[in-house]
């Protein structure tokens, strides 16, 4: 996550604070089935294939 922020010149800390607004957890605190669903939510949001 942080070297696609860099790359697209966002910041981690916004992308870490709409995984906790859509989640209502940080990622300390996940599941494994919860991180995989954030890893498809970020697919999703933050496509790596640009």
């Amino acid at each position: 996550m942080r070297r696609y922020a860099v790359k697209n010149q966002l910041e981690v800390k916004a992308i870490n604070k709409e995984i906790y607004n859509s989640f209502r957890k940080s990622r300390k605190e996940m599941t494994l089935e919860e991180l995989r669903r954030v890893w498809a939510w970020l697919q999703k949001e933050y496509p790596i294939n640009n």
